[in-house]
């Protein structure tokens, strides 16, 4: 049994993905394209988050909830260990023990990492549900560097540089880690089963395309000569993250030609390569078929 690795699901789900192929292994003469829904881009977000977890949760550094007149002194401590002056935490007079508790909670000292991530949560957001197109693409990029030099020449950039990193925004160890699981779970459970269920696909084999557009309405078949292909990959900070992801338009031919457009399909370039081979090869077959019958025509005459 082979197990066909796509690099496009390294990051995105290893494990389900080889999962996957070891119990419905890909067949070796067909080419399945499905499309897949804007949370693919969200990915990283899920990475960052764990990478940032794991580390505020080995730097060693915690957090203590305590009431909001607590102050930071100096105070003398006596004791078997040590004697001298400490940096303590001065709570309330009125405030209990049991009121209390002791300082567990996993925090970074790092005061910059909160500030990265809810950047980059925001950043990855914005590129998931907004798509740019052809020139508006470089036009975006453009105006971006260039704005960027234009600050960096007046000395404002220095300012919003100096703004962010004096912002103070802290999560816990623990919610960068139970929210990232939660978005790494949503974003494997709707790429690896709703997709498969929700969103278009074709399943490309010599001699005819299979298409399904909606889910439990059948599926159309065509017949694979005269195809044509045109893929959109404009946008590419979406193919940058989506591992070679763009939008593929089928266009059949015939009596009645329709357009099957399939969105965010990934490593398009190396698929539409395979369909080629695919058309290419029941061509050659016609060929000697053809070669054959007029080989027997001519030894019959």
């Amino acid at each position: 049994m082979e197990v066909v690795f796509k690099w496009g699901y390294y990051a995105s789900g290893l494990f389900i993905h080889v999962l996957r192929n070891l119990i419905w292994p890909p067949p070796k003469d067909k080419v399945i394209i499905r499309s897949h829904n804007d949370s693919f881009f969200m990915w990283p977000i899920a990475y960052i988050g764990l990478i940032i977890g794991i580390y505020s949760y080995f730097e060693g550094g915690r957090m203590a909830v305590v009431p909001s007149t607590t102050t930071v002194e100096t105070v003398k401590v006596s004791g078997k260990e040590a004697d001298g002056d400490r940096i303590a935490m001065v709570l309330p007079a009125n405030t209990k023990v049991e009121d209390v508790e002791q300082p567990k909670l996993h925090i970074t000292h790092n005061r910059m990492m909160g500030t990265l991530y809810i950047m980059a949560l925001f950043a990855f957001i914005t590129i998931s549900f907004t798509k740019l197109k052809g020139v508006f693409w470089w036009f975006f990029y453009i105006t971006l560097i260039l704005g960027t030099f234009i600050l960096w020449q007046l000395g404002t950039l220095d300012h919003i540089l100096n703004y962010i990193s004096s912002l103070d925004i802290r999560m816990s160890c623990g919610f960068y880690i139970i929210f990232s699981l939660l978005m790494l779970a949503n974003y494997l459970v709707r790429i690896h089963f709703f997709d498969y269920l929700t969103l278009e696909w074709a399943e490309f084999s010599p001699g005819q395309v299979r298409i399904c557009e909606n889910f439990g309405e059948g599926t159309k078949i065509k017949d694979s000569t005269g195809l044509n292909f045109e893929r959109d990959k404009s946008d590419w900070t979406r193919w940058l993250i989506g591992f070679g992801m763009g939008d593929l338009t089928i266009s059949t031919t015939g009596p009645n030609p329709e357009v099957f457009r399939l969105h965010n399909v990934t490593n398009i370039d190396l698929k539409v390569a395979q369909i080629d081979k695919l058309v290419r090869a029941r061509e050659i077959i016609q060929k000697n078929e053809a070669a054959k019958v007029s080989d027997k025509t001519n030894e019959t005459a």
